[in-house]
C-alpha cells in the first residue's frame, strides 16, 4: 500500500478494513484520517470499516466521532451504516446510544 503511487477510495477502503478486522482501531482511524488529507473522500464502506474497528470499549470516543462525521456531512444512512453505528454502540457498552 505505502509503495502505490496512485490510491483511491477502494484502496484505502482495503487497508483501513484489513486493519479493522485485526481489531487495530488506532490504525484504522489515523488511515481514515490520512486517506482525507490525502484528498480523497471516505465513503459508506470507508465510515463502516472505521466503525467496525471501533467496536470496542477503548475506542468508544473514537466511535461517536466518526459517528459525528457521518451526521455532519449529512451522510444518507442505509441498512450497513446503520448496523456498524449500533453495533459499534452496543460493542463499546452504550446501549443507550446504540438505540
Amino acid at each position: 500500500f505505502d509503495n502505490m503511487t496512485e490510491r483511491n477510495v477502494a484502496s484505502w477502503n482495503i487497508i483501513i478494513g484489513g486493519y479493522a478486522q485485526h481489531e487495530d482501531w488506532k490504525e484504522s482511524f489515523k488511515l481514515f484520517w490520512k486517506m482525507q488529507f490525502e484528498g480523497v473522500m471516505p465513503n459508506k464502506v470507508s465510515l463502516m470499516n472505521v466503525l467496525n474497528a471501533c467496536a470496542s470499549p477503548n475506542a468508544l470516543s473514537t466511535g461517536k466521532l466518526v459517528h459525528a462525521i457521518i451526521v455532519e456531512n449529512n451522510t444518507e444512512s442505509d441498512v450497513i451504516l446503520g448496523t456498524a453505528l449500533v453495533t459499534m454502540y452496543c460493542k463499546c457498552g452504550d446501549i443507550k446510544d446504540a438505540e
